[in-house]
């Protein structure tokens, strides 16, 4: 079994057509070239607009928008779209008092079909574990729970077995006079039930967090097109507080596996590495792709590490020149966000190369510790984790 995630919408139009409720939401593809007429089919009033790409905490990360009118929709898009996402779901606002948001969740396990239920829902639910009631249901009616009627849970048990779900979570969930509205819903199901189901759910409707590549991830790609250097880069978490400026080899497999001992890894904004001697005017590029990065999260607290092990054929020089020419044409920046900078290399012209950059950060008045290889990448590693946390 393949477990796989489903987008929202899917989800919410197989619970309507199983509970009965009427569904109006849209699936929208940013890269459909008839999203404008899409959109502009749909009547006045109010609508939410959200990423659907079975993202976590959409609405810390800002990818959640309220109340939006029909022409705020594309924008709303758009921005978000440049961050990386494609899949969005818009659907009519449902207005409620927060207080009547409950949740329900079936999870399938060796012992049956585990149902939770609270009548705390919301994005609080973590803080009302004590609210949460589970029961097993192995076969027969069930018993209600909660405002959960033996009808309604009947339809949606019968709905988690026939398209082969393994995980259904609605979380808000209202209920009034016994009728069912999701305001959100998760589904994980079976990949290889994909003929069973007849077409109820197919492989275009799967999910993932994964995010389209960023606009950062492309110029690094087109750079390494033409580079006999070597040139990566995959975000991460691009709200994260933490930029990886790393020189290739196992000095950045170390680097990255120390952060997550410091329980860092979900703040990493990218990982990626350059290796192969590159020259100085392909750092440049590849370092203000990094920063573009960079400028496009959230994160209050913005960190660049820039690291490495002691290289063997790389011209420290060389390669920090053209750090300094991307910093220097992203100073403004830089300064007025407060971005903080760690720096630990070695190497040919490891001293030249310190130096300039010492000369850098200063001039540009960012907070910052260089480093030579007589500090290990764990200590690197530990003060940059101090200062995240401080």
């Amino acid at each position: 079994m393949a477990r796989v995630k489903l987008s929202e919408f899917r989800a919410k139009k197989l619970l309507a057509d199983k509970l009965g409720f009427s569904y109006t939401g849209i699936s929208i593809d940013a890269e459909d070239k008839e999203l404008s007429r899409q959109i502009n089919q749909l009547s006045d009033g109010k609508y939410v607009v959200k990423v659907d790409q079975a993202t976590k905490k959409r609405n810390q990360l800002g990818l959640v928008k309220l109340n939006r009118s029909r022409n705020q929709i594309i924008s709303d898009v758009t921005e978000m779209s440049k961050k990386g996402y494609r899949y969005f779901l818009a659907e009519p606002m449902i207005e409620h008092d927060p207080k009547d948001e409950q949740f329900l969740a079936l999870v399938r396990t060796e012992g049956g079909i585990e149902i939770q239920y609270s009548e705390k829902g919301g994005v609080g639910i973590e803080g009302h574990a004590d609210s949460l009631q589970r029961m097993i249901y192995l076969m027969g009616k069930p018993k209600a729970i909660g405002a959960l009627s033996t009808e309604n849970l009947e339809k949606i048990i019968r709905l988690f077995n026939s398209e082969h779900m393994v995980y259904l979570e609605i979380n808000p969930l209202l209920i009034e006079d016994g009728k069912f509205t999701p305001l959100d819903a998760a589904v994980e199901v079976d990949s290889t039930a994909e003929l069973a189901v007849q077409g109820a759910w197919t492989s275009q409707d799967f999910r993932s967090s994964r995010l389209e590549k960023t606009a950062s991830e492309k110029m690094v790609e087109d750079l390494q097109a033409v580079s006999v250097s070597a040139l990566s880069l995959r975000v991460m978490n691009p709200n994260g507080q933490i930029l990886l400026m790393l020189s290739g080899g196992g000095a950045s497999l170390v680097i990255a596996d120390e952060f997550d001992a410091h329980g860092l890894s979900d703040e990493l904004i990218n990982y990626g590495e350059y290796s192969g001697a590159p020259n100085e005017d392909e750092l440049y590029q590849y370092s203000l792709a990094l920063i573009k990065l960079l400028k496009s999260g959230q994160a209050k607290k913005k960190i660049i590490v820039i690291a490495g092990g002691v290289a063997n054929f790389t011209d420290i020089a060389v390669t920090f020149r053209g750090i300094i020419r991307a910093f220097d044409k992203e100073k403004k920046y830089l300064k007025d966000n407060k971005v903080g900078v760690f720096v630990r290399r070695g190497g040919p012209n490891q001293q030249k190369g310190l130096a300039m950059m010492e000369d850098c950060l200063t001039k540009i008045g960012l907070a910052h510790k260089v480093h030579g290889p007589d500090i290990s990448l764990a200590k690197l590693v530990k003060e940059v984790a101090e200062e995240v946390k401080a």
